[in-house]
């Protein structure tokens, strides 16, 4: 199978309405990469980018105050058309957007970010 297959399963009818009634989504994000990568590689500077997140809202310990994370997420990955994967992410609560910016084009590349007026919508893109 596919790299490509294992990572991007299309959402369901079933899955798309539980994702939208799943949290109160705020926040539409768009993470890119400025060269190509793997979709491990991918995550895993997605995790990084999280935890310095939280670090940066919390310190250090953060976990100790609120866990993985004080944000709810879902993250979806796709292909640009250069062949290069990107992000897209639904995020719950406040979320710093100078802040997004900073550590995802430090990490890793661009970052757009949208308040979410329509989370059918958002879920659907």
């Amino acid at each position: 199978m596919d790299e490509k297959q294992v990572w991007f399963n299309p959402l369901t009818a079933a899955a798309f309405d539980w994702l939208v009634d799943l949290e109160d989504w705020k926040n539409f994000l768009t993470l890119t990469f400025r060269d190509a990568v793997t979709p491990v590689f991918a995550d895993k500077c997605f995790k990084v980018f999280i935890a310095k997140m939280n670090e940066a809202r919390f310190g250090s310990h953060y976990t100790r105050i609120c866990g993985h994370s004080y944000f709810s997420y879902a993250q979806g990955i796709e292909y640009q058309k250069r062949d290069v994967v990107h992000f897209h992410v639904l995020t719950t609560g406040f979320m710093d957007y100078a802040l997004i910016h900073d550590i995802w084009n430090q990490l890793a590349g661009n970052a757009w970010v949208q308040h979410i007026n329509d989370r059918v919508a958002a879920v659907k893109y």
